[in-house]
Protein backbone atom coordinates (compact mmCIF):
# COMPACT_ATOMS: atom_id res chain seq x y z
CA UNK A 1 0.00 0.00 0.00
CA UNK A 2 2.91 2.25 0.79
CA UNK A 3 3.99 2.10 -2.98
CA UNK A 4 0.85 3.15 -4.17
CA UNK A 5 0.75 6.37 -2.02
CA UNK A 6 4.20 6.92 -2.93
CA UNK A 7 3.38 6.70 -6.44
CA UNK A 8 0.73 8.92 -6.50
CA UNK A 9 2.55 11.40 -4.59
CA UNK A 10 5.32 11.21 -7.13
CA UNK A 11 3.37 11.18 -9.90
CA UNK A 12 1.66 15.00 -8.33
CA UNK A 13 5.43 15.88 -8.02
CA UNK A 14 5.81 15.64 -11.46
CA UNK A 15 3.03 17.22 -12.94
CA UNK A 16 3.42 20.19 -10.52
CA UNK A 17 6.75 20.60 -11.63
CA UNK A 18 5.58 20.15 -15.49
CA UNK A 19 3.00 22.52 -14.57
CA UNK A 20 5.58 25.21 -13.49
CA UNK A 21 8.24 24.42 -16.05
CA UNK A 22 5.58 24.68 -18.88
CA UNK A 23 4.59 27.83 -17.55
CA UNK A 24 8.20 29.35 -17.26
CA UNK A 25 8.52 28.39 -20.99
CA UNK A 26 5.74 29.89 -22.05
CA UNK A 27 6.44 33.00 -20.45
CA UNK A 28 9.82 33.24 -22.12
CA UNK A 29 8.27 32.42 -25.38
CA UNK A 30 5.77 35.43 -25.17
CA UNK A 31 8.15 37.70 -23.84
CA UNK A 32 10.85 36.94 -27.11
CA UNK A 33 7.41 37.27 -29.21
CA UNK A 34 6.67 40.84 -27.36
CA UNK A 35 10.39 41.55 -27.72
CA UNK A 36 9.92 40.61 -31.78
CA UNK A 37 6.82 42.63 -32.12
CA UNK A 38 8.58 45.90 -30.68
CA UNK A 39 11.71 45.82 -32.72
CA UNK A 40 9.59 45.08 -35.69
CA UNK A 41 7.62 48.22 -35.15
CA UNK A 42 10.83 50.16 -34.09
CA UNK A 43 12.51 49.36 -37.15
CA UNK A 44 9.61 50.05 -39.65
CA UNK A 45 9.69 53.56 -38.31
CA UNK A 46 13.81 53.88 -39.32
CA UNK A 47 15.59 54.78 -42.15
CA UNK A 48 17.88 52.33 -44.03
CA UNK A 49 21.24 51.70 -45.09
CA UNK A 50 23.14 49.69 -47.19
CA UNK A 51 25.95 48.44 -44.79
CA UNK A 52 28.24 45.64 -47.09
CA UNK A 53 28.22 44.37 -50.52
CA UNK A 54 29.66 41.54 -51.85
CA UNK A 55 30.20 38.38 -53.37
CA UNK A 56 30.59 34.35 -52.71
CA UNK A 57 31.82 32.23 -55.39
CA UNK A 58 32.27 28.37 -56.19
CA UNK A 59 34.11 26.67 -58.80
CA UNK A 60 32.66 24.74 -61.44
CA UNK A 61 31.87 21.08 -60.20
CA UNK A 62 29.76 18.28 -62.69
CA UNK A 63 27.12 18.46 -59.89
CA UNK A 64 24.54 20.54 -60.96
CA UNK A 65 22.24 20.96 -58.31
CA UNK A 66 21.76 24.48 -56.32
CA UNK A 67 19.60 25.49 -52.86
CA UNK A 68 19.11 28.71 -52.39
CA UNK A 69 17.80 30.09 -49.40
CA UNK A 70 16.87 33.26 -48.15
CA UNK A 71 14.53 34.48 -45.21
CA UNK A 72 15.78 38.20 -45.10
CA UNK A 73 15.09 39.08 -48.94
CA UNK A 74 14.77 38.58 -52.88
CA UNK A 75 16.40 36.16 -55.08
CA UNK A 76 17.19 36.70 -58.37
CA UNK A 77 19.14 33.64 -60.87
CA UNK A 78 20.69 34.16 -63.85
CA UNK A 79 22.70 32.07 -65.97
CA UNK A 80 26.48 32.24 -65.41
CA UNK A 81 29.39 29.72 -65.27
CA UNK A 82 31.06 27.99 -65.54
CA UNK A 83 31.33 28.48 -61.66
CA UNK A 84 28.55 29.35 -59.26
CA UNK A 85 28.86 33.15 -58.08
CA UNK A 86 26.16 35.20 -55.69
CA UNK A 87 26.53 39.01 -56.01
CA UNK A 88 24.59 40.27 -52.53
CA UNK A 89 23.81 43.84 -50.86
CA UNK A 90 23.25 43.74 -46.73
CA UNK A 91 20.62 46.61 -46.15
CA UNK A 92 19.76 47.72 -42.59
CA UNK A 93 17.74 49.92 -40.34
CA UNK A 94 18.87 52.05 -37.92
CA UNK A 95 18.52 56.09 -36.54
CA UNK A 96 21.77 56.34 -38.28
CA UNK A 97 24.23 54.31 -40.17
CA UNK A 98 26.56 53.19 -37.82
CA UNK A 99 23.84 51.81 -36.02
CA UNK A 100 22.34 50.01 -38.91
CA UNK A 101 25.87 48.59 -39.12
CA UNK A 102 25.89 47.00 -35.53
CA UNK A 103 22.53 45.21 -36.22
CA UNK A 104 23.43 43.55 -39.22
CA UNK A 105 27.48 43.01 -37.81
CA UNK A 106 26.44 39.64 -37.38
CA UNK A 107 24.99 38.34 -40.45
CA UNK A 108 26.56 35.58 -43.16
CA UNK A 109 25.82 35.11 -46.86
CA UNK A 110 27.36 31.57 -47.33
CA UNK A 111 28.01 29.25 -50.13
CA UNK A 112 28.60 26.02 -49.63
CA UNK A 113 29.33 22.20 -51.62
CA UNK A 114 28.64 19.10 -50.19
CA UNK A 115 28.92 16.36 -52.48
CA UNK A 116 25.37 14.28 -50.63
CA UNK A 117 23.46 17.95 -51.46
CA UNK A 118 24.83 19.64 -53.91
CA UNK A 119 25.62 23.44 -53.82
CA UNK A 120 24.01 25.76 -51.18
CA UNK A 121 23.76 29.30 -50.80
CA UNK A 122 21.91 30.87 -47.67
CA UNK A 123 21.73 34.12 -45.03
CA UNK A 124 21.95 33.54 -41.65
CA UNK A 125 23.32 34.77 -38.19
CA UNK A 126 26.81 34.05 -36.99
CA UNK A 127 26.84 32.07 -33.29
CA UNK A 128 22.85 30.88 -34.11
CA UNK A 129 21.39 34.40 -33.55
CA UNK A 130 18.22 35.50 -35.38
CA UNK A 131 18.72 37.74 -37.95
CA UNK A 132 17.75 41.05 -36.87
CA UNK A 133 14.05 42.14 -37.94
CA UNK A 134 13.68 44.47 -40.86
CA UNK A 135 16.78 43.48 -41.75
CA UNK A 136 16.76 42.67 -45.96
CA UNK A 137 19.79 40.77 -47.78
CA UNK A 138 19.11 40.74 -51.88
CA UNK A 139 20.59 37.96 -54.00
CA UNK A 140 21.74 37.69 -57.10
CA UNK A 141 22.89 34.14 -58.42
CA UNK A 142 24.61 33.14 -61.79
CA UNK A 143 25.05 29.61 -62.11
CA UNK A 144 25.33 26.90 -64.86
CA UNK A 145 21.98 27.37 -67.03
CA UNK A 146 21.35 23.91 -66.95
CA UNK A 147 21.37 23.68 -62.71
CA UNK A 148 18.54 21.70 -60.90
CA UNK A 149 17.55 24.91 -59.31
CA UNK A 150 15.52 24.84 -55.86
CA UNK A 151 15.13 28.56 -54.22
CA UNK A 152 13.46 29.42 -51.30
CA UNK A 153 12.26 32.67 -49.69
CA UNK A 154 10.06 33.76 -47.32
CA UNK A 155 8.96 37.32 -47.20
CA UNK A 156 10.29 38.47 -50.67
CA UNK A 157 10.31 37.65 -54.37
CA UNK A 158 12.09 35.24 -56.26
CA UNK A 159 12.70 35.83 -59.84
CA UNK A 160 14.62 32.73 -62.24
CA UNK A 161 15.52 34.21 -66.09
CA UNK A 162 17.20 32.04 -68.11
CA UNK A 163 17.38 28.97 -66.68
CA UNK A 164 16.87 26.06 -68.74
CA UNK A 165 17.03 22.56 -66.02
CA UNK A 166 14.99 21.53 -63.72
CA UNK A 167 13.67 24.96 -60.99
CA UNK A 168 11.51 24.95 -57.85
CA UNK A 169 10.75 28.30 -56.46
CA UNK A 170 8.80 28.43 -53.48
CA UNK A 171 8.25 32.20 -51.71
CA UNK A 172 5.70 32.35 -48.04
CA UNK A 173 4.68 36.39 -49.15
CA UNK A 174 6.39 37.40 -52.29
CA UNK A 175 5.67 36.79 -56.09
CA UNK A 176 7.42 34.16 -57.71
CA UNK A 177 8.78 34.69 -61.28
CA UNK A 178 9.97 32.06 -63.83
CA UNK A 179 11.16 33.61 -67.40
CA UNK A 180 12.66 30.70 -68.90
CA UNK A 181 12.78 27.15 -70.82
CA UNK A 182 13.33 25.31 -68.43
CA UNK A 183 12.91 21.56 -68.35
CA UNK A 184 9.92 21.82 -65.68
CA UNK A 185 9.20 24.01 -63.18
CA UNK A 186 7.28 24.10 -59.69
CA UNK A 187 6.39 27.33 -58.24
CA UNK A 188 4.33 27.72 -54.69
CA UNK A 189 3.57 30.93 -52.75
CA UNK A 190 1.32 31.09 -49.72
CA UNK A 191 0.76 35.18 -50.64
CA UNK A 192 1.96 36.47 -53.93
CA UNK A 193 1.25 35.97 -57.65
CA UNK A 194 3.06 33.59 -59.60
CA UNK A 195 3.81 34.56 -62.93
CA UNK A 196 5.72 31.31 -66.07
CA UNK A 197 6.93 31.79 -69.32
CA UNK A 198 8.26 29.67 -71.62
CA UNK A 199 9.07 26.76 -69.57
CA UNK A 200 9.24 23.50 -71.60
CA UNK A 201 8.34 20.20 -69.41
CA UNK A 202 5.66 19.90 -66.54
CA UNK A 203 4.70 23.20 -64.87
CA UNK A 204 2.73 23.26 -61.89
CA UNK A 205 1.68 26.95 -60.16
CA UNK A 206 0.19 26.97 -56.82
CA UNK A 207 -1.22 30.51 -54.90
CA UNK A 208 -3.25 30.74 -51.89
CA UNK A 209 -3.94 34.08 -52.24
CA UNK A 210 -2.41 35.40 -55.72
CA UNK A 211 -3.03 35.55 -59.35
CA UNK A 212 -1.64 33.20 -61.69
CA UNK A 213 -0.15 33.81 -65.25
CA UNK A 214 1.07 30.91 -67.32
CA UNK A 215 2.02 32.08 -70.84
CA UNK A 216 4.34 30.28 -73.92
CA UNK A 217 4.69 26.81 -72.55
CA UNK A 218 5.30 24.07 -74.19
CA UNK A 219 3.94 20.91 -72.57
CA UNK A 220 1.01 19.51 -71.67
CA UNK A 221 1.28 18.40 -68.49
CA UNK A 222 0.28 21.83 -66.77
CA UNK A 223 -1.61 22.29 -63.52
CA UNK A 224 -2.33 25.67 -61.68
CA UNK A 225 -4.48 26.14 -58.63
Amino acid sequence: MRWRVLAAVLFVMACSYGLVWGLGYARTRLRGVARTIAEQIETSTQPRFEVARGTRALPAHSDKRLRVENRAGSVQVRPGGPGLAVKYAIIAPGRDEAEARRRAASVRVRADRDPETGDSIWVTAAGGKRLPPGLTVDLIVYAAPDSQLSVKAVSASVEVTGMQGDVAAQSVSGEVNINSSARSVMAHTVSGSISIVGAQGKTEARSTSGSVNLANLHSNDIAAR
